[in-house]
């Protein structure tokens, strides 16, 4: 039987603090955060023990069997019902892999037996996150703890002046991990943080391998699309205020990726347009969503013969706030109707310069 072990808190913070980057400021932030880092590890540690007592059922309900001569596969929906589902709902699993998400999924499934390993090695791989109530602007931000023990904070901040104030309070060691992504692209980040999660996102990269991007220069770029069978939403935002639905249906049923299928788009090949970057400069993002799935709160937004994402009520063009919000309202209500579905996401944040 394996047994869990969860890290102290206080031990992290003391280790951070060895590092020769703490003085009294950075001694009262790791006191104010204590409490949200051990949500975290606590969100971890009660998944933990829902896991050990399901893996002590287990392995009664196994010894039972042989005691009968049984030859039926041991599964847990025969006995702990209720506790197999409490672990199949729970926060931290909803956000995992698929491959985990599934292993987790079958203990409430009667037919299939269940997999204590591969849980075990799952449940090794999560790691507690504790949001940072930064009180920023078009920013998301966690505590964790890195393998060395000390805390990091991860995520993303609109512009250098929140990166800066960051940086005075914690450290620079601390917030090394933090990027800059000026709107649209904080905003993107935020409405699919859920979907951002999983493992298995799509690949998404500027054929150039670059994100700053002068006028006249190609803005081409692949997907790669997720281990899984997928349906592809693709989205530009422009400089310029306008949201580009670059995947419209074609037909009455979108069209289905099979895993790890490339999609290009802009390179002027094969009848594809040819994407350059023009005036006005300023800061783009591509967001790629991938779903087994088709999402109605996306398809919904398509009107008119071109696809594009517009207002029902009257066909008004989506600008990028409005579609920002619809994205991450329907994000979320994916994520507590149905969240064994598996939808993943990324986004690449491109600077178009004179």
């Amino acid at each position: 039987m394996i047994r869990w072990r969860t890290q102290c808190v206080a031990v992290a913070a003391a280790a951070w603090l060895a590092t020769g980057q703490g003085d009294a400021q950075q001694g009262e932030a790791v006191q104010a955060i204590g409490d949200l880092v051990n949500q975290g590890f606590g969100a971890v540690a009660a998944l933990r023990d829902d896991i050990y007592d399901a893996e002590r059922r287990l392995s009664e309900l196994e010894e039972t069997l042989l005691r009968s001569s049984s030859r039926s596969a041991p599964n847990f929906a025969g006995a702990p019902s209720p506790l197999a589902a409490q672990i199949a709902r729970h926060p931290l699993v909803l956000t995992t892999n698929g491959y985990c998400k599934d292993a987790f999924q079958e203990l409430v499934v009667e037919t299939l037996p269940a997999r204590p390993a591969v849980i075990s090695t799952c449940i090794e791989e999560m790691r507690p996150r504790a949001r940072h109530q930064a009180g920023l602007e078009c920013a998301t931000l966690h505590w964790v703890v890195a393998p060395n023990g000390q805390l990091r904070l991860e995520g993303h901040v609109s512009g250098a002046e929140d990166y800066a104030q960051l940086a005075a309070l914690y450290g620079a060691q601390t917030v090394a991990t933090v990027v800059e992504r000026p709107f649209p692209a904080c905003a993107a980040l935020e409405a699919l943080e859920l979907p951002m999660t999983s493992n298995a996102r799509p690949d998404l990269r500027l054929l150039s391998d670059e994100t700053r991007v002068a006028f006249s220069e190609s803005l081409a770029f692949e997907v790669k699309t997720p281990d899984f069978f997928a349906y592809v939403y693709v989205v530009y935002l422009q400089a310029d205020g306008s949201v580009v639905n670059l995947t419209p249906k074609t037909r009455l049923l979108r069209e289905q990726y099979r895993p790890n299928s490339i999609l290009r788009f802009g390179d002027g090949l094969e009848g594809r347009q040819t994407y350059t970057a023009s005036a006005p400069a300023g800061s783009e993002a591509i967001i790629v969503v991938a779903s087994r799935s088709p999402i109605d709160s996306l398809d919904t937004l398509e009107i008119g013969p071109q696809g594009q994402y517009a207002l029902r009520s009257d066909g008004t063009p989506l600008d990028q706030s409005g579609f920002l919000n619809l994205l991450r309202r329907g994000m979320e209500q994916e994520h507590s109707g149905r969240g064994t579905r598996e939808i993943s996401a990324e986004v690449l944040h491109i600077t178009v310069v004179p």
